[in-house]
């Protein structure tokens, strides 16, 4: 190679040389300065706590019947509330059946949630929803859950 090429080579190597000198210098500076800041209290981040906006929407009918209440309606959103008091979907209703003890404190919540609760009131028990215990059946070889007894 010719000497000014090497003459070349070496002016660009000292300029990178600086650079780097320069870059490190910073990084040093950055590093003492960070070691001075932790032991400074840092500030403490304080997060807003933002409210749940309770928006009213749909319009549920509440049927009473004797021993049940039915639910139907724009219910889908407010299943959350439904369940809080043991409600349970029925398809064949296409609703949603809770206790007739339940009536009145569910209709307050839902109140709060809903536009519009239209009641009717029917003097039936309603089918297929009872209020005791569990049925039992009078057959002794075969108990509730259809499993077979082992007594004689």
């Amino acid at each position: 190679m010719s000497s000014a090429n090497n003459q070349d080579i070496l002016k660009i190597l000292k300029k990178i040389n600086k650079r780097l000198t320069a870059i490190e210098t910073r990084l040093d500076a950055n590093r003492d300065s960070k070691q001075v800041s932790n032991k400074e209290p840092s500030k403490k981040i304080v997060l807003k706590k933002t409210s749940t906006k309770i928006v009213k929407a749909g319009t549920i009918t509440m049927t009473k019947y004797n021993n049940a209440c039915l639910l139907t309606g724009d219910t889908f959103d407010k299943k959350f509330v439904i369940k809080e008091f043991k409600g349970r979907w029925k398809p064949e209703n296409k609703g949603w059946v809770v206790k007739i003890e339940c009536y009145e404190k569910l209709y307050k919540k839902l109140k709060k949630v809903t536009n519009t609760i239209n009641e009717n009131e029917l003097e039936e028990d309603m089918e297929g929803f009872t209020t005791g215990s569990k049925a039992t059946t009078s057959d002794p070889i075969n108990d509730t859950y259809g499993f077979i007894s082992d007594s004689d």
